[in-house]
């Protein structure tokens, strides 16, 4: 499956741009893959940059980027859980998250307008 969504995302970076909309629903397919796997390293960077262009051109309350937010959360998640969250990298919006404990009691997926998002997109280091 990996190598199928590899070629997808690949394709679609080369034909629409790297900042499409469509672009970023391959980067969430890969991060998907990655973070079933237990590849959470290699999940996060793909979720952050689908996060970034859906964010950008379809706004934060688009399904499409409720969903990544959603998908983001579960992985920061199950890192935590699985005491991984150190392979993670150091993007700011990363090392941001996981200082929220009450990011992860389960907050609607509508409630990006949260006070948690408030502050960090107030914040320089958002994307």
């Amino acid at each position: 499956a990996e190598p199928l969504r590899r070629r997808s995302l690949h394709i679609r970076e080369t034909q629409l741009g790297a900042d499409h909309p469509d672009t970023a629903s391959s980067l969430n397919n890969l991060a998907l893959l990655y973070y079933a796997i237990g590849r959470y390293s290699d999940a996060e960077p793909l979720y952050l940059r689908a996060l970034e262009i859906w964010t950008k051109s379809l706004g934060e309350n688009h399904p499409h980027t409720q969903t990544a937010w959603g998908n983001f959360r579960h992985l920061l998640q199950q890192a935590l859980a699985s005491r991984r969250a150190d392979s993670l990298s150091s993007h700011p919006l990363t090392q941001q998250l996981l200082q929220y404990p009450n990011f992860f009691a389960n907050p609607p997926l509508s409630n990006v307008n949260s006070t948690v998002f408030k502050s960090l997109r107030a914040s320089e280091s958002f994307f």
